[in-house]
């Protein structure tokens, strides 16, 4: 999860995560980086952070989540403009940071810095995986006309989304599709991974593009949640 309330930064870093073939949540302020990093159905694995935000900060954001549960063991990365590690003469751990970088860093060294705790001897903390699918459906950008796709994998948090035209990275669409037993699912989501021209030949997927679930309805992340389930337990 990128937080920053600066829309420069968010989409630059999560550029930086998604062409790693990451999934990237983004918060525009302190107050949305809590709740979504809170919610049990999808916990993410790093938390990228702007200390410097109105209203709830950063400070105040590596405050409550080390006091649940659920994220107090969370990887935090502040990324900031204004403070130095050396303003901090007790360390950044005793703020609840794990680092602190300076966003004028490159970005293959913020990249470094972000896979050391990505991959960082842990449990892991991503829901069940996808499950393979072939859920035909409609996608709609904007306020353009609604196009063919199909859902060839899914998860609560995400899915692959096939067409011959995919959407560029960071586009924002609606997905219209429906579960079995004819349940439908009305998701926004956001492209974090396309795969098209050459890079399709390459890996051997069907042309389409790998988005990311926004704030889905309560009984759409049920729908999906259970549907996942029963697929798994499938085997």
């Amino acid at each position: 999860m990128v937080a920053d309330d600066t829309k420069f930064w968010r989409e630059k870093i999560s550029t930086i995560l998604s062409h790693s073939g990451l999934e990237v949540l983004e918060a525009e302020s302190g107050e949305e980086a809590i709740r979504l990093c809170s919610d049990p159905a999808r916990p993410v694995d790093l938390l990228v952070l702007d200390l410097v935000m109105p209203g709830t900060d950063g400070f105040e954001v590596v405050r409550q989540l080390r006091a649940r549960k659920l994220t107090a063991d969370l990887p935090i990365v502040a990324i900031t403009s204004v403070f130095k590690p050396e303003q901090f003469p007790h360390g950044c751990q005793a703020l609840g940071l794990d680092t602190i970088v300076e966003k004028a860093a490159s970005s293959n060294q913020l990249l470094f810095i972000f896979n050391k705790y990505l991959n960082r001897d842990r449990a892991p903390q991503r829901p069940a995986p996808r499950i393979a699918s072939f859920l035909p459906g409609f996608l709609r950008a904007g306020k353009g006309p609604e196009v063919r796709c199909v859902i060839t994998n899914l998860s609560c948090s995400g899915a692959f989304v096939g067409t011959m035209r995919p959407l560029q990275l960071g586009s924002e669409l609606c997905l219209l599709f429906s579960l079995p037993e004819d349940v439908p699912i009305c998701a926004f989501a956001r492209v974090v991974w396309v795969n098209d021209g050459d890079r399709a030949t390459e890996t051997g997927y069907s042309r389409g593009m790998g988005v990311v679930f926004k704030d889905l309805e309560a009984a759409v992340r049920r729908a999906l949640a259970a549907y996942v389930k029963s697929e798994i337990e499938k085997g």
